[in-house]
C-alpha cells in the first residue's frame, strides 16, 4: 500500500499513513491553518508541511511498528513564514526484536518571524539494532521571542546510536533547549546572534552501560545573553566516556555555566572531561564545574576560560567524592585581558592537579584553592599578573593524617610586574613545600606561611623600591 497525499491552500489538513513506504506533503497560506501528517512505516517515511501566514501549526509523527527490519528512513520537514507560529514533530523507533542493518532519523524545522516555537522529540526504545541507528534535528528561527526545544532519548541496548542536535536562532528574546539523554553518541549545537537570549544543552549518559561521547558546543553574539550546559554520565557506565562542552560569547554583560559530572562506578576504561569557553566583553562571568563522584577509574579533567575585557568574573571548580581512582590529573586554567578582573579557581581530592591564572590589566584579583584531603596527588599552582593594584592568593592544603600524600609535591609560583601589588601564600600539611615568587615595581607586598611535617623552600626576588616581604616557616 501506498500512499501520497498532497492538499494545497486549506484550513485544515490532516494526512494518515501505514505502509512500507510513506510520501506526505503539506502546503498552505494563510492565517491559523492546521497540518497534521501521521505516518507508520519500515522502509521510507517522508513529511514535508510548509505554511505561509500567522498563527499556524504544523504537526508530523513518524513511528516504525516493533519488530521492523531496518534499514528505515524517516524525514520530516516544516517551513514557515510568519508570527506565532507553532511546529510539533516527533519520531519514535520501538525496536522489539533483534535489528540488522541502519536506520536513520531526520527531523528539520525552519521558521522566519516573531513569537514562532519548535519542538522537535526523537525516541528510540528497545533492545538489539545491529547497525548504526543516526538521528538529527535541526531548528533554524529568524526573529524575536522563539523559542525552540529538542529532545532526544535513546534506550538501545546494543548498537551503535548518534544523536545531534542543532539549533540556529537569529534575533532578540530567544530561548534554546537540547536534551540529549541515555546511551548514544551525542552532539548538540546551539548559535545564538542577538541580545537577551537563552541557550541550554542537557546530556546525560544514564541507563545504559554504554555511554558513548557527549559534546556540547554553545555559541552566543550580542549582549545579556545565556547559556547553560550541564553533562552527567551515570554509575553504571562503563569506559571510555568523553565529556566535551564548549562555549563562546561576544558581547557584554553576558552569563556562561558549564558543569561536567561522572558517577563513577567501574573500574573500567578512562574517563576524560573538558569544558572550554572564552567571553570577550565587558562585565561577563563564567564558571565551569567539574565533578567527579566514586568509583574507581582513571581520569582526566581539563577546563580553560578566556576573558577579554572589563568587570568580568571567572569562577573554576573541580572536586571528588568519594574517588578512588587508580589515577587522576585534573587542570585548571583562566586568562583574562582588563581591568577590574576576578578569577577563583578551587581543586579538591582530584589526585595530580594543575592550576593557573593569567592576567594583564589594572586592580585584576586572582584566588586558587586546592586541597588534597583525602586523595593524595601533587598539587601545582600559578599566577602571572601584569599591571598595577592587583591581589594574588594561593592555599595549597594536604591532610595531615599519617600515609596522605606524604611524598607528594606542592608547588606555588608567583609572579607580579608593575606597582602596589599584593601576593599571599599558603602551604600545609604532608608533602614536601616549595614557593617561587617574583615582583617586579614599587610598594608591593609578599607573604607566605609554610607548615608541615616535610622540608619547606621559599624563594622570593623584589626589584623595585618600598617593597615588603614576609616568610613564615614552621
Amino acid at each position: 500500500m501506498r500512499l501520497l497525499p498532497t492538499l494545497l491552500l486549506a484550513a485544515g489538513l490532516t494526512a494518515a499513513a501505514s505502509a512500507q513506504s510513506n510520501t506526505g506533503s503539506v502546503v498552505a497560506s494563510g492565517d491559523a491553518n492546521v497540518a497534521t501528517i501521521d505516518q507508520s512505516g519500515n522502509i521510507v517515511n517522508t513529511a514535508s508541511i510548509v505554511q505561509s501566514g500567522d498563527n499556524n501549526t504544523a504537526s508530523q509523527t513518524q513511528g516504525a511498528a516493533p519488530g521492523f527490519l531496518p534499514p528505515i528512513f524517516f524525514d520530516a520537514t516544516v517551513d514557515q513564514s510568519g508570527d506565532r507560529n507553532t511546529v510539533t514533530q516527533t519520531q519514535g523507533n520501538p525496536f522489539g526484536n533483534p535489528n540488522f542493518g541502519d536506520t536513520d532519523s531526520r527531523v528539520n524545522a525552519v521558521q522566519s518571524g516573531d513569537d514562532n516555537s519548535a519542538e522537535q522529540t526523537q525516541t528510540n526504545s528497545g533492545c538489539c539494532t545491529g547497525g548504526l541507528n543516526t538521528s538529527d534535528l535541526t531548528v533554524d528561527q529568524s526573529g524575536n521571542n522563539n523559542t525552540s526545544v529538542q529532545n532526544q532519548y535513546t534506550l538501545n541496548w546494543v548498537g551503535v546510536q548518534v544523536n545531534s542536535g542543532t539549533v540556529i536562532q537569529t534575533g532578540d528574546d530567544n530561548t534554546a533547549e537540547q536534551q540529549q539523554e541515555d546511551n548514544s553518541t551525542k552532539t548538540a549545537l546551539i548559535d545564538q546572534s542577538g541580545a537577551f537570549n537563552t541557550a541550554f544543552q542537557g546530556q546525560d549518559g544514564n541507563n545504559n552501560p554504554a555511554a558513548g561521547s557527549l559534546d556540547a558546543s554553545a555559541t552566543q553574539s550580542g549582549d545579556m545573553n545565556d547559556v547553560s550546559q550541564l553533562q552527567i554520565v551515570a554509575s553504571n557506565a562503563v569506559g571510555p566516556v568523553v565529556q566535551v562542552a564548549t562555549a563562546d560569547q561576544s558581547g557584554n554583560n553576558n552569563v556562561l555555566y558549564q558543569e561536567l559530572n561522572h558517577f563513577v562506578g567501574s573500574p573500567f576504561g578512562n574517563a576524560t572531561h573538558t569544558a572550554t569557553a572564552t567571553q570577550t566583553g565587558d562585565d561577563n562571568d563564567g564558571t565551569q564545574v567539574i565533578g567527579l563522584l566514586g568509583g574507581a577509574s582513571p581520569a582526566d579533567a581539563s577546563m580553560s576560560l578566556d576573558q577579554s575585557g572589563d568587570r568580568n568574573v571567572s569562577t573554576q571548580i573541580q572536586q571528588s567524592v568519594n574517588y578512588g581512582g587508580g589515577f587522576s590529573f585534573s587542570s585548571a586554567s583562566v586568562s583574562q585581558t582588563g581591568d577590574d578582573n576576578t578569577a577563583s579557581q578551587t581543586q579538591d581530592d582530584l589526585g595530580d592537579i594543575e592550576a593557573s591564572i593569567t592576567q594583564a590589566g589594572t586592580f585584576n584579583s586572582a584566588t586558587q584553592y586546592q586541597d588534597a584531603e583525602s586523595f593524595e596527588g601533587d598539587l601545582d599552582a600559578t599566577i602571572s599578573q601584569a599591571g598595577t593594584g592587583n591581589v594574588a592568593t594561593q592555599d595549597q592544603r594536604v591532610d595531615d593524617r599519617p600515609g596522605v600524600a606524604t611524598f607528594a609535591i606542592h608547588s606555588a609560583d608567583l609572579t607580579q610586574d608593575g606597582t602596589m601589588n599584593t601576593s599571599s601564600q599558603i602551604q600545609s600539611g604532608n608533602g614536601g613545600h616549595t614557593s617561587i615568587a617574583t615582583q617586579i615595581g614599587d610598594m608591593n607586598t609578599f607573604s607566605i606561611m609554610q607548615s608541615g611535617t616535610l622540608g619547606h623552600t621559599s624563594t622570593h626576588t623584589q626589584m623595585g623600591t618600598n617593597n615588603n616581604t614576609t616568610i613564615v616557616q614552621n
